[in-house]
């Protein structure tokens, strides 16, 4: 595996992991006070497995913006407006998927207080994404470059 390759792939690593670890928080702090359960009670198990979920919506979020930026190393370089806007766009879509899905299938309904938009679908998933999404980039990117300032990793594409 070539210096670069390995490089990337520790990048990949920190964000999967600081993914799941921001994801997870926001799925204990929403669950009890915002959602009605269906078939599947929040347990510990179920928040990990849709924390993981959450994990493959950053990486599908994550692809679309390589195939738009034609880069799978854009996460580690400045971010332009079009990368802000293509990520964005796909946190509202994958959310707003997420969430019709779910309410289709009884998964979980909505509390009183969780607020709503066009009277069906939950704010706080979308704001979960379009937040968390570039939030564990970033972060992400900080601690890629943070532990690996000295090894004379770049990436160069």
């Amino acid at each position: 595996m070539t210096k670069n390759r390995y490089s990337l792939t520790n990048f990949f690593a920190i964000l999967s992991l600081l993914s799941f670890f921001l994801h997870l928080i926001w799925e204990y702090a929403q669950c009890i006070p915002l959602f009605i359960h269906g078939e599947v009670k929040p347990t510990t198990i179920s928040m990990l497995k849709v924390s993981l979920g959450d994990v493959i919506l950053t990486w599908i979020a994550y692809l679309a913006v390589s195939l738009f930026s034609k880069s799978l190393s854009w996460g580690l370089q400045t971010w332009n407006a079009s990368q802000w806007v293509t990520l964005s766009i796909s946190a509202v879509a994958l959310s707003v998927f997420m969430e019709l899905h779910a309410l289709e299938t009884g998964r979980w309904w909505y509390t009183s207080i969780n607020p709503v938009i066009y009277g069906r679908i939950s704010v706080i998933p979308i704001l979960q994404l379009v937040f968390l999404f570039p939030t564990s980039i970033k972060l992400s990117k900080y601690l890629y470059f943070r532990f690996h300032k000295d090894s004379g990793w770049r990436i160069h594409e």
